[in-house]
């Protein structure tokens, strides 16, 4: 008898059908643009009833928040890790949550629009899209103060500190994805070289 792979009208049974769509929704997103995602494709897709994603997104805007808040799940997730693997070394940490960005954003840059390109104004943010940014964020905070504490960086406002570590490797990965800086994007060895190099200069302005 020919095996069949779990399909997402099966997981819409079990109660997940939920995750299936933001699942899928991510896939779409990259392959299409945000312009481009409706509900009505991504219930294609999944192999459900064009009705069935309204039990979850109301509209499509209520399916885009939904997609920022997990990517900046998937964002905590990932600087989290580099956090991790860099021990207690706050300049450390800095390199690696600058590189695990700006690879992130890269292998998705339109979640990364999504996320930061002003989609979603201040006052009409979701609750859950607030809090999963402010997540996010604040393993750079994290990393700023735990330099302050040993004396890697210097005294100052951690958030302001904070957000202009964020601008600059953020810039970084809108010149990479833009094609500005050429064959660099293409080349990990030059990519990488150049991460390197650019959180280096900011744990040396970040310096007492």
């Amino acid at each position: 008898m020919k095996k069949t792979g779990k399909k997402a009208s099966d997981s819409y049974h079990h109660g997940d059908l939920r995750n299936v769509l933001l699942s899928v929704g991510a896939r779409l997103l990259e392959e299409k643009g945000m312009e481009a995602l409706s509900l009505r494709e991504l219930a294609k897709v999944a192999g459900v009833s064009h009705a069935a994603p309204y039990r979850h997104f109301s509209h499509k805007e209520d399916l885009l928040a939904a997609l920022a808040a997990q990517g900046f799940v998937n964002l905590s997730e990932a600087l989290l890790q580099a956090k991790k693997a860099s021990g207690h070394d706050a300049r450390r940490q800095l390199t690696a949550g600058g590189r695990a960005y700006v690879n992130l954003a890269l292998r998705q840059p339109e979640m990364t629009r999504l996320m930061f390109g002003g989609v979603f104004r201040a006052d009409q943010c979701p609750e859950k899209l607030i809090q999963s940014g402010g997540q996010a964020f604040q393993h750079l905070v994290d990393i700023i103060l735990l330099g302050q504490k040993n004396g890697q960086f210097r005294p100052g406002n951690p958030l302001e500190l904070s957000v202009t570590v964020w601008s600059t490797v953020h810039g970084l990965f809108a010149l990479l994805h833009s094609g500005a800086l050429g064959e660099v994007a293409q080349d990990e060895k030059q990519r990488e070289s150049l991460l390197q190099t650019v959180t280096s200069v900011i744990g040396e302005g970040l310096k007492q």
